[in-house]
């Protein structure tokens, strides 16, 4: 039996809040929801978003996903400190 796969969805998962929206292509319904974002959890926002906003993820063609979180704490220097340790030889030789 093939599933009628006919929501597409995005997800942004952003330093506050998580948003969704989606698209149903047989009825060209768009449904949305927010929530804040769970940040020991973020699969739980974007759960509690679907839900939330009626999307069934197994009839869904396609699930884009973005975040700014990463660039936020590079820019927020809010990340753990790392360092980059290199010898002299390949590639970064003369």
């Amino acid at each position: 039996m093939e599933r009628d796969l006919k929501h597409l969805i995005a997800i942004d998962v952003g330093g506050t809040f998580t948003d969704l929206a989606s698209f149903n292509r047989e009825t060209g319904e768009v449904r949305s929801a927010k929530r804040l974002t769970n940040y020991g959890n973020f699969f739980e926002s974007i759960a509690q978003c679907l839900k939330d906003a009626g999307v069934p993820l197994e009839e869904s063609q396609s699930f884009k996903h973005g975040t700014t979180l990463v660039i936020n704490a590079l820019l927020e220097r809010r990340g753990a400190r790392i360092a980059l340790v290199t010898t002299r030889g390949p590639p970064l030789s003369e």
